[in-house]
């Protein structure tokens, strides 16, 4: 507490779950008193109180929150490790005020008072994290593992020193230091079943080292952490159309269902996290080195069954194989100090972001003439296009096919210093003042890739390509007439949707992934796809530099009144190029 006139003075100590404690302390003049304070628990009459470490610590998240200048929710280290979140965005979703998106079941993404991800700034430890998407500005919180994390702190409500462009609020996922007592190690491993997919497949495992040297002076805190997870869903989907015009007596033209479409999705995420934090205790204040990486690797295999009546009558078969990489990187080097009551800290810091389709291959196939028009009423429900479709999958054929790898990058390299100082007019009138700087590049760039091909053609690669081909017993034939490829030639034996949608509906056969991955890398790749000018051009390259300036004054007028008037300002370059094609 700084500014403090000499003399006799009480100091109240308040702190949830302990019993609220005044001390009497005597200031001199250019001197610093330290005054060591011992709180006890707070104590209910009439029976037993047992704190345990994950109440201390959401007590201290508490106290963080109630003497926040600004509208804050945190939630401590204790907490995060008690509740069973796959990832930090399902514990930022159990604070108030905020929703979550999900994707494959799990949070990925946070929505806070109601605005979009995209508009909220995502840091870990205080550095910018660049955005993970490929459209948006939005970061995909699922890489972050809660196993490292100190804490998590939401700030909903914008002041001068929070970049502006975090309209919706920031979200701050706190690394620790590490603890004073020497070495320490803490490991942890789980297993896991998912009845989804009926796989035992399922870990999860942390590490943590740490130590203080130098008479604690200097800290060194590794951790690292890896996950396998199946996140495949069953999906159903039905789209409608009109069934005739509205009638002069209806209210409403009544509707017919125009497509049911059948998803059957494995899904595969791994995740790997490593961090070595170093920490250098200094007079008055401490230097801290940081560096964060995170990985999420996603292998997709999604099989597609469709029952279009929208004027094409056929039933289409896809397969779409994918694998997604997502990196994060930060370092940043850090500083706070302190002298005469101001307090100043600074930070320079690299942060990237890449965002990775290296393969993602999509093929169709068609069964015309699917089926019973004469008995699928005017007005059908869903269950009447499935209950009243052929089946015949021996006419199925090959039809088209695709390939779109894509990559995004994101770099922001950024530094800034904040300094604040008290300041008192009178024995009720206090404040503090603080200004500060900001310069950030960012730099973001998209590239584009897109092969495709109708696979119509009488094509006798098509049989040399296959990879049972010269095996005895083994015939490849076309289709009479149109040279279609049948589909039979690229259905997975093995294939079993199981219970798909508990039951309810049948899925039938699945298309083989490798296969049609053989298929593609040593024929259509090369020599049947064309790549697409216009989607080739599809990328952009932008590099933004922002400055930023602020100065604002924390006002406090007895017990009471609290103002906090200030301004920012920020001055940006945006340098952008994209392309388009018609």
């Amino acid at each position: 507490i700084a500014k403090v006139p000499p003399g006799r003075h009480s100091l109240r100590v308040t702190y949830i779950v302990y019993k609220s404690k005044t001390i009497a302390v005597e200031t001199r003049d250019g001197q610093i008193v330290q005054v060591p304070i011992a709180l006890q628990l707070d104590a209910i009459e009439g029976g037993t109180v047992v704190v345990t470490a994950q109440a201390l610590g959401q007590a201290g998240a508490i106290n963080r929150q109630l003497t926040s200048r600004t509208i804050t929710n945190v939630v401590s280290a204790e907490k995060i490790m008690e509740l069973p979140d796959a990832n930090a965005a399902e514990s930022v979703g159990r604070l108030p005020g905020i929703s979550i998106q999900r994707s494959g079941g799990e949070g990925n993404k946070v929505v806070i008072r109601g605005l979009s991800p995209t508009y909220n700034a995502i840091t870990i430890a205080g550095d910018r994290i660049p955005a993970t998407d490929l459209d948006d500005r939005s970061v995909d919180l699922s890489m972050i593992a809660p196993e490292i994390l100190a804490g998590i702190e939401v700030t909903k409500a914008l002041t001068p020193d929070k970049d502006a462009d975090a309209l919706g609020g920031t979200v701050d996922f706190q690394l620790t230091t590490a603890p004073s007592g020497g070495f320490k190690f803490i490991s942890r491993v789980q297993k896991g079943f998912t009845q989804q997919r009926h796989e035992f497949c399922e870990y999860r495992g942390s590490i943590v080292v740490s130590n203080r040297l130098q008479d604690d002076l200097l800290g060194i805190l590794l951790t690292g952490n890896m996950e396998r997870t199946q996140r495949g869903s069953d999906q159903f989907q039905a789209s409608y159309m009109l069934a005739r015009e509205k009638r002069p007596e209806e209210t409403y033209a009544p509707i017919t269902t125009a497509a049911v479409t059948f998803e059957h999705t494995n899904d595969i995420r791994k995740r790997y996290g490593f961090n070595i934090m170093l920490d250098y205790q200094i007079q008055g204040g401490k230097l801290l080195l940081n560096n964060f990486l995170s990985r999420l690797d996603r292998d997709e295999l999604v099989r597609t069954r469709r029952f279009d009546m929208s004027g094409s009558n056929k039933m289409k078969y896809y397969l779409r194989n994918r694998q997604r990489q997502i990196d994060i990187m930060t370092n940043s080097l850090a500083g706070e100090h302190e002298w005469a009551g101001a307090k100043m800290d600074w930070r320079v810091a690299r942060s990237s972001s890449i965002t990775r389709y290296p393969y993602n291959s999509r093929f169709q196939f068609e069964e015309a003439n699917a089926f019973n028009t004469a008995t699928i009423p005017k007005i059908a429900a869903p269950e009447d296009l499935i209950n009243n479709a052929f089946n015949r999958v021996e006419n199925a054929y090959l039809y088209d096919g695709e390939f779109e790898p894509e990559r995004s990058s994101e770099r922001d390299l950024s530094a800034q210093v904040n300094i604040e100082m008290p300041y008192t007019f009178m024995s009720n009138v206090a404040g503090k003042i603080k200004g500060g700087v900001k310069f950030r590049e960012k730099k973001r760039e998209r590239d584009r890739d897109y092969a495709s091909s109708r696979l119509d053609k009488t094509d006798t690669k098509y049989a040399v390509h296959h990879s049972q081909y010269g095996t005895p017993g083994f015939t490849y034939e076309r289709m009479p007439g149109t040279g279609y490829a049948y589909m039979k030639y690229y259905l997975d034996p093995k294939f079993d949707a199981g219970r798909f949608l508990s039951g309810d509906y049948n899925f039938g056969v699945g298309l083989d992934a490798t296969e049609l991955d053989h298929f593609l890398n040593s024929y259509l790749y090369d020599e049947v796809y064309r790549f697409s000018l216009q989607r080739d051009m599809d990328d952009y390259n932008v590099t933004d530099r922002l400055g930023a300036a602020y100065l604002m004054t924390e006002l406090n007028i007895g017990r009471q009144v609290k103002c906090m008037p200030g301004f920012r300002y920020e001055s940006a370059v945006i340098d952008a190029m994209g392309k388009s094609g018609i």
